[in-house]
């Protein structure tokens, strides 16, 4: 069997335009995932953006309680301090067990 040049040519021809069409293919293919996972990315983000702020509306809240819960025991010991009874301090220590705030 003998090929001649023009045949040669003709099959590198079509062994190069397939090569190219696929090289296209994968290029638009790899465009369409960078898009999807760009898009996807985003979506992520914005989602954990918004339980950020959730979790440090949180944070703050319980920081609010702490310091409400420690303002009302200074208060107490400062007026412990200031009278000095040792029966008033019962009465404080127990006030403050008792206390909602200090839960």
């Amino acid at each position: 069997m003998h090929i001649d040049g023009l045949d040669l040519q003709r099959s590198m021809k079509f062994g190069i335009r397939h090569r190219l069409t696929a090289l296209t293919l994968s290029l638009i293919l790899m465009g369409a995932l960078i898009v999807i996972v760009t898009f996807t990315s985003q979506r992520q983000s914005e989602e954990a953006k918004a339980r950020l702020g959730q979790v440090d509306l949180e944070s703050f809240r319980i920081a609010d309680g702490f310091k409400e819960k420690l303002r009302f025991a200074n208060d107490k010991m400062r007026r412990y301090a200031s009278v000095r009874d040792p029966r008033r301090l019962g009465r404080i220590s127990e006030s403050l067990r008792r206390s909602p705030i200090l839960d």
